[in-house]
């Protein structure tokens, strides 16, 4: 889905050129447009369309500038492991229904969550079934209020021929006490403004997703992928008076040029 970094939760990458992948002596480069619909954010029971072009340049020399995942630097490890470190922006959320933002007027007097520089630590390693093991933690660089937040993957090869494969990946979310009130909290001024009852938590696993990612590669430069997936809200933070359901669905489909 933006893309931003929080927001790739619901989103691919469609340009093709994850930080998973292997890096090359030469320098690779994508650009793609997608589209497809999201929640309009997590835990709302509305959904919003979403365009997404995108761009990525990895260069042989681990250095990378990828429109949803930022511009950063990917290091390849022995036996297929990697870590990489990235500035990226995540462009938060407001209190109304915006195209290409998450939010919505049901949140109308919750004010808005500002966007935010990110600094974003990834590290992984590939199994012996072709599958891959990671794990991604978000550290904001601005408004530092909005607190830690972080997630772990794991993708599996479900089938694979000729030019298609299928992937389905299992992730978890979660996020310090800072996060959690700031994207499911309810403070007094909060409640008194939007009518919302005032509502606290602390940090924890946030909720759980499935998705499944086909990929068809038409020929050497061209691609097409889409991708669906399902998110769970666990717990106590499915509780919280903003949510108006625990699970959300998302999709997305694009065509992507590799030169």
């Amino acid at each position: 889905m933006r893309p931003s970094i929080r927001s790739l939760r619901y989103c691919m990458p469609l340009a093709g050129l994850t930080l998973a992948s292997a890096v090359h002596a030469e320098n690779q480069y994508a650009i793609s447009l997608g589209g497809g619909f999201a929640p309009r954010y997590q835990g709302s029971n509305q959904y919003r369309a979403i365009v997404a072009p995108s761009f990525s340049a990895m260069f042989g020399n681990g250095f990378f500038v990828d429109s949803s995942a930022g511009a950063g630097y990917r290091l390849a490890l022995p036996n297929g492991a990697f870590v990489s470190a990235a500035l990226g922006y995540d462009a938060g959320r407001t209190d109304d229904d915006r195209f290409g933002r998450a939010g919505s007027d049901h949140l109308k007097g919750m004010g808005r969550v500002p966007g935010s520089v990110l600094f974003a630590m990834h590290a992984g390693v590939k199994l012996p079934d072709g599958g891959e093991l990671s794990l991604a933690i978000d550290a904001p660089v601005t408004h530092g209020s909005r607190g830690l937040s972080g997630h772990v993957d794991l993708a599996v090869p479900v089938f694979e021929r000729g030019r298609h494969a299928l992937v389905a990946t299992a992730s978890v979310h979660a996020g310090t006490g800072r996060y959690m009130q700031t994207f499911y909290g309810v403070t007094d001024a909060q409640s008194r403004a939007s009518g919302f009852g005032p509502y606290s938590t602390s940090g924890g696993v946030d909720s759980a997703t499935l998705s499944l990612t086909w990929n068809w590669d038409l020929s050497r430069h061209w691609a097409v992928r889409a991708t669906g997936g399902f998110t769970r809200l666990l717990g106590r933070y499915g509780d919280s008076p903003i949510v108006q359901t625990r699970s959300n669905y998302y999709g997305m489909a694009g065509a992507t040029y590799r030169f």
